[in-house]
Formats: structure tokens, C-alpha cells, sequence
């Protein structure tokens, strides 16, 4: 089971391989899920920035502003992946080993299915 989606399905390459850049300014979306405990949404959360910065490759910057949102449960976090993936949006997202489960995804596209997320929690 992929952990993230980082690689153009066709080339085997990074689309932004050529931009490294492409993502300065842009805010980070974390999605979590609200079923969670906040003892384990935290640490999803950052598993999913570094799931994120490691598929593509990025040095993650510390004065970067993130936003943190919700979704009820995995099957809505796997239906905004989807979405992310049909319209060509990068992003990373993190499957938890643990409970055997995707918790959170993090990208710099916020579609409108994310901007109309609330605030985690």
C-alpha cells in the first residue's frame, strides 16, 4: 500500500522535479481526522508534512504557515486523496501502521473541498 503519492504514474518522476521552489508562499493544508484522540491526530499531522517533504523532496521550512483541518474519517480523507490525484495535485499522506489506516494528508493545493474544511479541534 503506497504511504504517499510522489511520482508521475507515466514518467516515474516528480512533476516539480524541475521547480524546486514551486511551493515558497504557499501555505501547507494538513487534513486530519476528527475520529482521532489527540493523542494520535498530533503526531499524524506531522507524519503527514514529512511524508509530504520526503515524496517530494523539499527542505521543510519552520517559518512556513500550516493549516490544520478536519475530516470526519478515513473514508473521507481517502476521497480528498482521490480528488488530489484526479486533478493533479501534489501532496503526501500518511498510512498509520499501527491502526492499519490512512490518517492525514498534507499538500499546497487547497481545493475547495479542503478550504471548506473546518479547523481542527
Amino acid at each position: 500500500m503506497p504511504v504517499y503519492n510522489c511520482v508521475d504514474d507515466y514518467t516515474g518522476e516528480s512533476p516539480h522535479a524541475e521547480r524546486p521552489e514551486w511551493h515558497a508562499g504557499r501555505r501547507m493544508y494538513v487534513v486530519c481526522r476528527r475520529d482521532l484522540p489527540p493523542g494520535l491526530a498530533t503526531p499524524q499531522c506531522i507524519h503527514a508534512v514529512a511524508a509530504f517533504n520526503v515524496a517530494w523532496a523539499l527542505n521543510p521550512n519552520p517559518e512556513e504557515t500550516i493549516v490544520v483541518v478536519q475530516v470526519p474519517d478515513e473514508a473521507n480523507l481517502r476521497r480528498i486523496a482521490r480528488k488530489l490525484t484526479d486533478d493533479i495535485c501534489a501532496y503526501g499522506i500518511f498510512f498509520e501502521p499501527d491502526i492499519d489506516e490512512y490518517t492525514a494528508l498534507a499538500t499546497y493545493d487547497p481545493i475547495r473541498e479542503i478550504r471548506e474544511l473546518p479547523l481542527l479541534q
